[in-house]
């Protein structure tokens, strides 16, 4: 679901539909880092990176939360053709 939600993406897409969609990446995200704190708190920090899933897991969500929050600077931070331009890319990283 989270990868046909990022693969919504499109050339000069109206803001209202960027919003949501950054809407939705963070709902994801959410969801995402509170399975690794419940997973952390219930096998505990040293099982939990015993396995090589959870390490993966683990930094797909801290990239995922760091790629998020530069989702939400370009958006407020940029402007016109060149910022268009920037939230695009801004959607196809990770």
């Amino acid at each position: 679901m989270n990868a046909l939600l990022l693969a919504l993406t499109w050339y000069a897409m109206p803001a209202a539909v960027l919003s949501g969609l950054l809407i939705a990446n963070g709902v994801f995200t959410l969801i995402f880092v509170l399975e690794l704190a419940i997973k952390v708190t219930g096998l505990g920090i040293v099982d939990y990176f015993s396995s090589g899933p959870n390490i993966f897991d683990a930094l797909i969500t801290a990239v995922r939360r760091d790629t998020y929050r530069g989702d939400i600077k370009e958006q407020r931070d940029t402007r016109g053709a060149w910022g268009e331009l920037a939230k695009l890319i801004g959607w196809r990283r990770l």
